[in-house]
């Protein structure tokens, strides 16, 4: 009797094994149909999980993210929010969450939710990032997914700042970037535009752009930047010598960056501006439409399963 007892022990805990197996690729296979952009069977996947795990939180959280990316893509805003407001509900410190719940409320127009999660998320990114800064080995991995979402959604929120004139805030989070990311040619670089293109005269430094442009300039020079990458940086460079009133050197990097240029749009533009400094005019960046070229060309990246 006892060898069929346990024999049942046996059966039904490989039973619930296979079970928890079975629900784990269930959420796995959800995300491939995400990442291949079959959202019915994603969704009908997601909330499968969800219905199938009451009492697994921590799977009902994921399931709720991707069934809201689904929604997010398919531009159901109002879907996406109640899911990723699912996963918050489960998890008060799910960055992920908050971070794409904020991108619908940018995409929504509703700046001052979006600001609030953004804030929030960074608030935990910044914890965690210093949780792993204090770790090894295996958290090398875990620190640089942090820094790099870090780095994201700080830009995020410097965008809005931006766009509401809240330039005090703009500069915080653009220091913060190049506080975390001090070899990132792009943020040494957008911190040089904002310096020498700001309309608030409490920020606009010229002097100190050409500092930090000259050293985004050496940066993508000695490093593997694209020529794309190259070009943007040597036209900034361009604009803050003649925001210095250096037009020669302005027409000479302007002409480093059309030789570098593979991209027609930007061609067109390098090439205006390299038509002003000949006429010794200067070019400012409008930095509130900056924000509105961010919201056509911004990327979110898929997030990881296993992922805060």
């Amino acid at each position: 009797m006892n060898r069929i007892i346990q024999l049942i022990l046996i059966i039904c805990a490989m039973a619930m094994v296979s079970l928890a197996s079975c629900q784990s690729d269930a959420l796995a296979r959800g995300y491939r149909f995400y990442q291949r952009h079959d959202y019915d069977r994603a969704i009908s996947t997601f909330n499968r999980v969800i219905s199938d795990n009451p009492d697994d939180q921590k799977k009902r959280k994921v399931a709720y993210l991707g069934l809201a990316l689904c929604y997010m893509d398919l531009k159901k805003n109002q879907e996406a929010i109640d899911g990723f407001s699912e996963a918050i509900i489960i998890d008060k410190e799910y960055s992920s969450a908050y971070i794409n719940r904020g991108i619908i409320h940018v995409r929504c127009d509703s700046y001052a939710k979006a600001l609030e999660d953004f804030t929030i998320a960074i608030k935990i990114l910044e914890k965690y990032y210093q949780e792993a800064s204090t770790g090894s080995g295996s958290y090398d991995e875990k620190l640089t997914y942090i820094r790099d979402d870090l780095h994201r959604i700080l830009y995020y929120r410097l965008m809005i700042y931006l766009h509401q004139e809240d330039y005090a805030a703009a500069f915080e989070d653009i220091k913060s970037i190049i506080r975390i990311s001090p070899g990132n040619a792009e943020a040494i670089n957008n911190y040089a535009i904002m310096l020498s293109s700001c309309p608030d005269d409490k920020y606009y430094n010229p002097k100190e752009a050409m500092i930090w442009a000259n050293k985004a300039a050496e940066m993508v020079t000695s490093g593997k930047a694209n020529k794309n990458d190259m070009a943007r940086v040597f036209d900034t460079v361009a604009g803050v010598c003649a925001e210095n009133g250096d037009f020669s050197k302005a027409i000479s990097w302007q002409e480093k960056a059309i030789s570098n240029c593979q991209d027609e749009i930007c061609m067109e533009k390098y090439q205006k501006s390299l038509d002003d400094f000949k006429s010794s005019k200067k070019v400012r960046v409008d930095l509130k439409e900056a924000f509105s070229q961010w919201l056509k060309s911004k990327a979110i990246r898929e997030p990881d399963l296993d992922r805060k």
